[in-house]
């Protein structure tokens, strides 16, 4: 039996409390990150609030970005912005994050996996704005930058592995952890919402286009992630990886899609502003190749939009009654 006194919520904390408390919390991380994605020049911001579905919102741990303008002439400048929205999760002594690598997609599959941004003009986040376009996904278009990003393993499912309590009966265990998979979800869902809220904006100035993606992160505050093939013929194969990509069916809005995640242990996250910086320049090359195609596309799709929008203000007119 323990001889230690128990404390009163009163009773002033002690620096090992207060230690213990945040080692247990995802503050620190957030600090960390903060302090890389500001050194590696992605000018984050912590707390950012998504608006939800009615009143509903949520918070983004951290944003991060590049952005690379471009000038096309006629005093028209088109803008391309990779934004991470990033989950930072603690993962506690003792736990592991595991991903289960399964038949690797085609690098074409991954590109297309990537090719979703809102904006000026949009591209698969609108329903009426998905077919497909050289300049997007065939040769030299703007998938292609994102090779940087899709050279790790690409995982189908994951796990997050702790022991229970000590005791006799203690023994580990693999779970969707429920922190994390809503950390997951939450950065998935909150990068269709603003990429639908940039896709659905009328008010961008005629001379000017915008791009821009929204990457879903998930950074966990461990070394490195584990993999395990369960398909391979010793049960034992485990291997470490400082990062991977989570390819899962999502349900965003009334839609259920397969999105892709980037999940990086915070060990590895110089190696993933260094891919990101890699991307945004190669997105900048490409921009350069296909800027008079892009900007035809964004003006049809704004004259679109802009007529869809006087459509319903007239129908909210005539239901008014008024004469």
């Amino acid at each position: 039996m323990s001889n230690a006194k128990s404390k009163r919520p009163s009773d002033p904390m002690i620096e090992d409390e207060i230690l213990d408390a945040l080692a247990a919390s995802g503050y620190p991380l957030e600090i960390r990150l903060m302090k890389a994605f500001s050194e590696g020049g992605m000018d984050p911001i912590i707390g950012f609030r998504v608006p939800g579905n009615g009143p509903e919102s949520r918070e983004i741990d951290i944003i991060a970005h590049f952005s690379k303008n471009l000038a096309i002439g006629d005093g028209r400048v088109f803008t391309v912005t990779l934004r991470l929205l990033i989950e930072a999760k603690s993962l506690e002594p003792g736990a592991a994050f595991l991903g289960f690598p399964w038949s690797r997609p085609s690098d074409h599959e991954l590109r297309v996996g990537r090719a979703r941004f809102g904006g000026s003009p949009t591209y698969r986040v609108l329903d009426a704005y998905e077919e497909d376009n050289g300049s997007i996904l065939g040769a030299g278009g703007l998938a292609e930058a994102f090779d940087a990003l899709n050279a790790g393993p690409v995982c189908a499912q994951w796990a997050v592995v702790r022991r229970t309590k000590s005791g006799a009966e203690q023994r580990p265990v693999a779970s969707h952890d429920d922190p994390f998979w809503r950390g997951i979800d939450g950065v998935v869902r909150a990068s269709s919402i603003l990429m639908t809220e940039h896709s659905t904006y009328t008010r961008w100035p005629k001379d000017s286009f915008q791009i821009l993606f929204e990457l879903p992160v998930l950074i966990v505050a461990t070394p490195h992630l584990w993999l395990h093939d369960a398909t391979a013929p010793v049960a034992s194969s485990l291997s470490r990886t400082p990062s991977l990509l989570l390819t899962r069916m999502f349900q965003v809005e009334a839609r259920v899609e397969p999105r892709l995640v980037d999940i990086v242990s915070e060990n590895a996250v110089p190696d993933f502003i260094s891919a990101c910086r890699s991307t945004i320049r190669e997105l900048e090359k490409r921009l350069k190749r296909h800027a008079p195609t892009l900007a035809d596309i964004a003006q049809r799709q704004r004259s679109e939009l802009e007529e869809a929008e006087l459509r319903e203000v007239a129908r909210e007119f005539r239901s008014s009654g008024l004469p």
